[in-house]
């Protein structure tokens, strides 16, 4: 039981012998309900962020004033973090900004989270807290807003997304009014940061049930204004694919497969993600062998173009694949551009026959040997002197 993790104890004490009422809140206790693995253990006390920071310096706990204006503290208690947050409730919310008030009850606190199956509170006793029915919706398998779903979601329209991550690592299902909700409010997630997007829709993508969510949000006119080519058929099938070759979870590879667009802006990806998927795409569709692949590409890129080509014509991964990505890899050329000064003069010329040359050499799996193409480099010159 979480209650019982040392560390967990520690904080519950941290509060208790102030007088103070702490409870292990959201994430936590849901996925303890829900049987998954539970990474992040955050707290909500009933106490200005100001008393927990006084009682982290009076105690000697060491702490980070992740976001203090906001009644957030991380307490570090044997080497892990724990966010720590006042009771709060709403006093004016933007569409993405709230302002918020710090005091109140559990019913409070509660009412301004996001889905029913987060507004769950469990004290230093174990004892599940449950003032909005999340444990019923966990229980019958739905993912519903916290009391109306479109006043939900006009408080923070981030939660559209929310919504649509949740329901790709969780066994959940929709609800008619969550939907409804969301196809008349989507027009909000304008308002949303393109860094914001991307960061959900990465989880998204890495989700167990990451084509179900998508397909909704498609249907909820959502999938047209984050990734307008996003092909849902086309995840479905590759990540049928990668079940059934055991291949790992990988969204950059989940969207390459999916979408001919990368949408670096709307996602707001990196350089190194967007030209990573679009170089992936690119090799895919090439006829290289896996260890030319290696040899141009490195292994993580050549890996993956292999896979993704492969799938891509409906075959079998290749055997001994990472054997001969390797191979490449540790394959030279035989010869340089300073070879070639030696029969011919430097120019563009010289480039375009240095090129040729290794195609052909890519072409016969490293076969050919220094003088071989050498000789080669004669043949070629003398055709083009003819």
């Amino acid at each position: 039981m979480l209650t019982t993790h040392s560390h967990i104890r520690a904080i519950f004490d941290l509060f208790s012998h102030a007088g103070i009422d702490a409870y292990i809140v959201g994430g936590a206790v849901r996925d303890q309900l829900l049987g998954v693995p539970i990474h992040d253990v955050d707290f909500a006390v009933d106490c200005s962020p100001k008393m927990t920071l006084q009682l982290a310096i009076d105690q000697n706990v060491k702490f980070v004033e992740t976001g203090l204006a906001h009644g957030t503290i991380t307490l570090i208690e044997g080497g892990q973090s724990f966010e720590v947050t006042s009771f709060r409730k709403d006093v004016k919310t933007d569409g993405r900004h709230a302002e918020t008030e710090f005091g109140g009850t559990i019913d409070e606190d509660a009412k301004r989270r996001d889905f029913t199956i987060n507004a769950l509170y469990m004290n230093s006793e174990g004892v599940i807290i449950d003032p909005l029915s999340g444990i019923a919706d966990i229980k019958s398998k739905r993912l519903a807003f916290v009391g109306d779903a479109g006043a939900r979601i006009k408080e923070d329209y981030l939660r559209i997304l929310r919504y649509f991550r949740f329901l790709a690592h969780y066994d959940l299902q929709t609800g008619t009014e969550e939907l409804d909700a969301i196809k008349e409010l989507a027009v909000g997630l304008n308002r949303i940061s393109g860094e914001r997007v991307g960061h959900e829709m990465r989880k998204l993508l890495c989700g167990e049930f990451a084509y179900r969510a998508i397909n909704a949000a498609k249907n909820a006119d959502v999938l047209a204004r984050i990734a307008p080519s996003f092909d849902v058929n086309k995840l479905r099938a590759w990540i049928d694919y990668e079940s059934n070759h055991k291949l790992p979870v990988d969204w950059r590879i989940r969207l390459a497969a999916s979408s001919h667009d990368i949408p670096q802006a709307k996602w707001r990806l990196s350089n190194d993600e967007a030209n990573f998927i679009k170089r992936l795409q690119k090799a895919s569709e090439t006829k290289h062998a896996p260890a030319a692949l290696g040899h141009i590409l490195g292994y993580e890129l050549a890996h993956w173009a292999v896979l993704l080509r492969a799938y891509q014509q409906d075959a079998l991964p290749p055997a001994n694949l990472d054997n001969d990505i390797a191979r490449g890899m540790a394959a030279i050329f035989p010869i340089t551009g300073r070879d070639l000064k030696n029969i011919m003069p430097e120019g563009p010329e010289l480039g375009a026959i240095y090129k040729t040359l290794k195609r052909k050499w890519l072409a016969q799996d490293f076969t050919l040997d220094k003088d071989m193409l050498i000789k080669l480099a004669h043949k070629i010159l003398d055709e083009a002197q003819q």
